[in-house]
């Protein structure tokens, strides 16, 4: 394989810490980098063996206890070379563990707890490729955050308060501590997103809403990001609380964490998307319509919206191909497709701040299409012969005015909205 120049990374250990009865303790923050921290040999996966590049695999000393290791990131979405590894224990034997398929639990009793990656040729590997990965002591309470209802990987729907009725998309957090000793916790909830751009939005506003917890079982409800979890009566040792995650009405990946706040190392985190699931994206061109990718051209991209053109499969594999062509048969006239919805769904901020005072009240679902009022000719379209094939043919779009008609009840001009 050619040969991959790069500076070398270096290992990062961040925040090293001895281990302390805490629950949850921190022990340390590792970078693991697949060139530079490889060990084992084909058929064992011992690190202590077959480490040929320095500095090797990085060798953290532990006392024993039970421990969790919690992969954090990625370093290299796009290949993860197999996942980082867990090793407990020594060069005599141990026990490996793969926290790349989520966080792991182990009890540790002699040895070194090792992070590393499992390949016996690394002299080729790519160093860009590498994990965060963050061990904990839990020789104490434990806090574990369940996303209550929600599968995972959990994803939701964006919320849509534009209706007369509002759609709220909400999943209960249940945080559950178990060492509590009799005595309550309060537990404090954080949520993040992940992506500061959310996908489609590309217009740098740098503050995207990341949704709201509350509790809701209070009337009215109570905006707080603060729980107590109380002894149970059957277990004085465990006790749960609950809030609720409102979702935002912007598609993105969200991260909520739970901490107990004396003790805010004794912590779990789920993640879950807010989005529409399945969108697939219009081809450019097809016959009788034309829904270009270039910026400020007939396909209404924008700098700020440059992927406007998403929709169901069925949208975009049959609606809107069917009605262009037989458009096409009537008026030989090419159709110049508009907005649609964003890669992920959810509110398609026309103002570029997050909100639809700009417009695009729907556009949320991929069920939404604007079209040109002029062919790509510079024509009118005919607007009575593209309702009517709109309504027939299974195609079942309806023309909707997406801002205040005139006093006559005509809608006034811009693209034709329909609305699947």
């Amino acid at each position: 394989m050619r040969p991959i120049r790069m500076a070398l990374l270096m290992i990062s250990i961040i925040g090293f810490a001895r281990s302390t009865a805490a629950q949850g303790q921190l022990i340390g923050t590792f970078t693991v980098n697949y060139a530079y921290n490889v060990g084992g040999c084909i058929g064992d996966p011992n690190p202590y063996y077959c480490t040929y590049v320095a500095p090797g695999p990085i060798h953290i000393p532990a006392a024993p206890g039970r421990y969790r290791a919690v992969r954090t990131q990625i370093l290299n979405p796009s290949d993860d070379a197999g996942g980082v590894k867990v090793w407990d224990g020594d060069s005599s034997g141990g026990v490996q563990y793969n926290p790349a398929s989520g966080p792991v639990e182990f009890d540790h009793q002699l040895g070194e707890i090792t992070l590393y990656y499992h390949d016996w040729y690394p002299f080729d590997n790519n160093p860009s490729i590498g994990s965060v990965v963050e061990i904990y002591s839990l020789d104490g309470p434990k806090l574990t955050l369940t996303l209550d209802g929600c599968v995972s990987p959990c994803i939701i729907h964006p919320s849509d308060f534009t209706g007369f009725v509002p759609a709220p998309a909400i999943v209960p957090l249940l945080a559950t501590v178990e060492g509590l000793g009799g005595q309550s916790r309060d537990i404090s909830f954080k949520m993040e997103a992940t992506d500061p751009t959310p996908p489609g939005h590309n217009h740098g506003n740098p503050s995207p809403p990341k949704g709201d917890i509350n509790d809701l079982s209070t009337n009215p409800a109570t905006a707080t990001n603060v729980c107590t979890a109380t002894p149970s009566a059957a277990d004085s040792n465990i006790g749960s609380c609950r809030l609720w995650y409102v979702a935002p009405e912007i598609a993105d990946h969200f991260v909520i964490t739970a901490s107990v706040i004396d003790a805010p190392n004794a912590s779990d985190v789920q993640s879950l998307d807010v989005l529409v699931q399945d969108l697939a994206q219009l081809p450019a061109a097809g016959t009788g319509y034309n829904a270009s990718r270039v910026i400020g051209d007939v396909g209404g991209a924008t700098a700020a919206h440059p992927m406007n053109h998403f929709g169901t499969p069925f949208m975009v594999g049959s609606v809107i191909p069917g009605l262009a062509a037989d458009y096409f048969a009537q008026r030989q006239g090419t159709l110049g497709i508009n907005d649609m919805s964003l890669p992920k769904g959810g509110l398609f901020d026309l103002n570029q701040q997050w909100n639809n005072r700009g417009g695009h009240n729907l556009h949320r679902y991929g069920t939404s299409v604007d079209i040109n009022g002029a062919q790509t000719n510079g024509a009118p379209v005919a607007i009575r012969t593209l309702e009517a094939l709109a309504r027939g043919n299974a195609y079942q779009l309806y023309r909707i005015c997406e801002v205040p008609r005139a006093a006559d009840g005509s809608c006034p001009g811009g693209p034709i909205h329909f609305e699947q």
